[in-house]
């Protein structure tokens, strides 16, 4: 496993997962996920965000768990879940999640990993790096993982607080005994 800890003062925690870097509060973290009542996608409900609920531990690889645990993440509660159409029985999906804390060290980019994801994020003084730590799903499948010092669609728990942003995507098996939609 790539995800090691080391406890360096009280609130503070060193977590180390491939070539990041991360310093977080695990239990200011934890605190604010047990005040949110629930994650983006169960509060959505549309089938998309039902079918994620649904499926998701079929789908995090245990690295990410562990990685999500260490931070202080309710892996159950992810801020948001963007959908996008597959092959039959397949979604694809990002979405992401908050820890209280900062991005230490990132893995080398690239000159287009530079870029930032999209238009607004090009406008920030600070768009973060992107490049992401490639993974592999419980399937076989490619899983992404990549963090920024974002804090999109932020809960009100983690107001106030130093918070990054954990993305991640990869793909879903359709699970709901309902016909996955076309497109």
């Amino acid at each position: 496993m790539q995800s090691s800890s080391e406890q360096p003062e009280a609130q503070s925690k060193t977590v180390r997962f491939h070539d990041w870097v991360l310093q977080c509060d695990v239990e200011a973290t934890r605190r604010a996920y047990a005040a949110v009542l629930k994650g983006g996608p169960e509060d959505c409900g549309c089938c998309y965000c039902r079918n994620f609920q649904s499926a998701w531990q079929l789908v995090f690889p245990d690295e990410f768990l562990s990685l999500l645990d260490d931070l202080g993440i309710d892996a159950a509660k992810p801020v948001e879940v963007c959908d996008y159409p597959g092959s039959v029985g397949l979604r694809r999906f990002d979405g992401w999640f908050h820890f209280v804390g900062s991005i230490a060290a990132h893995p080398p980019t690239e000159p287009r990993d530079l870029q930032p994801m999209d238009p607004v994020a090009a406008r920030l003084p600070e768009a973060p790096p992107v490049s992401a730590t490639a993974l592999v799903d419980r399937r076989g499948r490619p899983f992404s993982v990549r963090f920024s010092h974002r804090a999109d669609l932020a809960a009100s728990p983690f107001e106030g607080l130093q918070v990054s942003q954990l993305d991640f995507s990869g793909s879903i098996p359709w699970v709901l005994a309902e016909p996955q939609p076309e497109g």
